[in-house]
């Protein structure tokens, strides 16, 4: 059942791409003012790939692994997913 809930203005007005241009300033601010850009460009890409990994999570994690306790839900551990994506799936 899907939830009942507007889509978003960026999306609705076709600019979604806004939201990646103000990663991009951000971590272009964030690599001036620290005279280093490893870390900015280590958050832009952690930013960038959160909905991948949130599809990873959704799509395998929580339908093909194994089951630690019995609970009411179907959902089930992936080991290697929960290593990739750094333990979101648990």
């Amino acid at each position: 059942m899907d939830l009942c809930c507007d889509i978003h203005w960026l999306y609705k007005h076709k600019l979604w791409l806004l939201s990646y241009i103000d990663h991009v300033i951000a971590v272009y601010i964030l690599g001036v003012l620290t005279q280093n850009h490893h870390p900015s460009i280590a958050y832009f890409f952690g930013i960038m790939s959160h909905p991948i990994q949130d599809w990873l999570v959704n799509a395998f994690a929580h339908s093909k692994g194994y089951r630690n306790f019995d609970t009411p839900d179907k959902s089930v551990n992936n080991l290697l997913l929960g290593w990739l994506v750094f333990g979101e799936g648990y």
